[in-house]
């Protein structure tokens, strides 16, 4: 049994489900970092981040590559965003899949929030939500 303590929580891996968080990526090497991180930074502790590099011409593939073993790294040719979620759902091992843009962020606690309501409704085969805008800087 693989454990430990948490927010005064205690959890057993191998009881809680895989959750991955796909990163679908294009030329935005100037966002994905934090993107990253707010996929790393959730508050439930059983997450694989993938994030897929739909073949940028930026300085996209050196920011996701110095995640190191931390993302699981797919990289190919433009094809287009549908091509890189498929690409991203065909490496990930997760009971839910959270898609993530990488010029958006999400909330530390999304990933529980949303695998509490999974348990409280197991039926569900989608969960949906409001999502929230916050703008940064002078408009």
């Amino acid at each position: 049994m693989q454990g430990f303590s948490l927010l005064g929580w205690e959890y057993d891996m191998s009881k809680l489900p895989l959750m991955s968080v796909i990163i679908d990526n294009y030329n935005y090497g100037g966002f994905v970092r934090d993107a990253i991180n707010s996929a790393l930074d959730q508050t439930y502790p059983n997450v694989e981040v993938i994030v897929v590099d739909d073949g940028s011409t930026d300085n996209s593939r050196e920011v996701i590559s110095s995640f190191g073993n931390r993302v699981i790294s797919v990289l190919k040719e433009n094809g287009g965003q549908s091509s890189a979620l498929n690409a991203g759902i065909a490496r990930s091992s997760g009971e839910w899949i959270y898609l993530l843009d990488s010029d958006d962020l999400f909330y530390a606690n999304k990933i529980k929030r949303i695998s509490d309501l999974a348990a409280q409704y197991p039926m569900a085969g989608m969960i949906a939500h409001r999502s929230e805008e916050r703008r940064v800087g002078k408009e």
